[in-house]
């Protein structure tokens, strides 16, 4: 339990700032939020918010799901000063509702 907790504790810095190795650690943190052991889950779940945190759009559906299910769905995002509720996955990115107001 404790290598796949620290395996899942790296994955932040590579979702943050390695996109190249992002797509095998989103499928890690999907895989782990589901782990048998409650300290794996609640690591997977507390680096899936240090995500949302620091930069909203490293964040996929899937990880919102993550949050949503844990109840996180009202946390405050402080880089747009909203919910993460009020975020629209467009493609390859997402927006806010600010985004299409003048």
């Amino acid at each position: 339990a404790a290598v796949r907790a620290e395996c899942v504790s790296t994955c932040k810095n590579f979702i943050l700032n390695h996109l190249t190795l992002s797509d095998d650690c989103y499928a890690n943190l999907c895989k782990r939020h589901r782990d048998p052991d409650e300290k794996v889950r609640l690591e997977a779940v507390k680096v899936v918010y240090a995500i949302a945190s620091e930069d909203i759009t490293r964040m996929t559906p899937e990880l919102f799901l993550i949050l949503q299910v844990c109840g996180y769905s009202s946390v405050s995002n402080s880089q747009e000063g909203g919910d993460f509720s009020d975020f629209y996955y467009g493609g390859d990115r997402y927006f806010t509702p600010s985004t299409f107001r003048r």
